[in-house]
C-alpha cells in the first residue's frame, strides 16, 4: 500500500502540470472544433497619433478572423462585430518604416476572439511641417501666331504644408494654364499644384492659398510704343486756392499691344486726380 502511494506522489509536480496541459489540449480541440471564421474586412484604425503627425502607409484591414461565440444566441457577425487598432504613440515619425502590433477587440463580449490576421503590420509615420513657396504661372504650347505678355498673379507665394519628406521637396506652386487659338486675354482663377525641381507634382501636400487669379494678355501683332503721360485733374479747389502747376514723373511710358489696339493712342490718362 505505502509502496502504492509512494509511485502516487512520486515527481508529483510533474504529474500534474501534464494533466493539466492535457486538459488545455483537450479544451482547446473542443473550441476550436467550434470555432467559427470570418472573412470579411475589418479595417485598422490609428490611436495615439497627434495632430502633428500623418501617416504615409495604408494601415489594410485584417480579414481573418477566428472566434467563438454561442450558437443559441442568434449572433448576427459581421464588421462592426470586431475593431482592429494600432497603436501609434510610440512609433517615431521619421519617415522610416515600422513594425506595429495589430489589436483586435470584439464589440460585443459574447463573442471570444481566439486568433486573427494580420497580427502586425507596417507603418509609416512623418512629421508635419509647413513652408513658403513662389508661385509661378506655367502655359502650355503657344498657338502659332500667339505671343504672350507677363503674367499677372494676385498672390505671389504660398504655404505647403504636409508630410516633411514630401514638403521638403517642394520648389514651387505652380498656377497651370492651357492657352487656345482665339487670342483672348486671359482672367481667371486657377488651382496651385506643388512640385519639386523637375515639375513633377508631390502629393499629399496642402497649399494656402489653394488656387490664385491669373492675369495674362495675349497678342496676335505685339508691338510697342512710347506715350506721353497725360495727367487728368478733376474737381475744384476750395475758396481761396488755386492750381499753381501740375508736374509729371515719368514724362513717358512705354505700352505694348496689338498693332490694331495702340495706332490710335496718343495719351497715357492718368487715373482722376481729384483737388476738390
Amino acid at each position: 500500500m505505502k509502496r502504492a502511494l509512494r509511485l502516487l506522489v512520486h515527481n508529483w509536480p510533474l504529474k500534474l502540470g501534464a494533466v493539466a496541459f492535457a486538459t488545455f489540449l483537450y479544451a482547446g480541440l473542443i473550441v476550436s472544433s467550434s470555432a467559427a471564421l470570418f472573412e470579411g474586412s475589418v479595417p485598422i484604425e490609428t490611436s495615439g497619433l497627434s495632430s502633428s503627425v500623418t501617416i504615409l502607409s495604408d494601415l489594410g484591414a485584417v480579414r481573418q478572423i477566428r472566434y467563438f461565440a454561442p450558437e443559441d444566441l442568434g449572433l448576427r457577425v459581421d464588421s462592426s462585430s470586431f475593431r482592429a487598432t494600432v497603436d501609434l504613440s510610440s512609433v517615431e515619425p521619421t519617415g522610416g518604416r515600422t513594425s506595429v502590433a495589430v489589436r483586435v477587440v470584439a464589440v460585443d463580449q459574447r463573442i471570444q476572439i481566439l486568433d486573427y490576421e494580420p497580427r502586425q503590420i507596417t507603418v509609416q509615420l512623418d512629421a508635419v511641417i509647413s513652408r513658403t513657396v513662389p508661385i509661378r504661372a506655367v502655359f502650355g504650347p503657344i498657338p502659332t501666331g500667339l505671343d504672350v505678355g507677363e503674367p499677372e498673379l494676385s498672390e505671389s507665394e504660398a504655404t505647403v504644408t504636409g508630410p516633411a519628406s514630401i514638403v521638403n521637396r517642394v520648389v514651387e506652386a505652380q498656377a497651370r494654364m492651357n492657352l487656345d487659338a482665339s487670342g483672348i486675354d486671359i482672367n481667371r482663377t486657377v488651382d496651385l499644384l506643388p512640385v519639386d525641381a523637375a515639375g513633377e507634382l508631390l502629393t499629399p501636400a496642402d497649399l494656402e492659398p489653394a488656387n490664385v487669379r491669373v492675369r495674362l494678355a495675349i497678342f496676335t501683332d505685339r508691338q510697342t510704343r512710347s506715350l506721353p503721360v497725360r495727367p487728368v485733374v478733376v474737381g475744384t479747389p476750395a475758396v481761396g486756392f488755386e492750381v499753381a502747376s501740375v508736374n509729371v514723373e515719368p514724362l513717358v511710358v512705354s505700352i505694348e499691344g496689338d498693332v490694331d489696339n495702340i495706332a490710335p493712342l496718343e495719351f497715357a490718362d492718368t487715373a482722376p486726380v481729384t483737388i476738390t
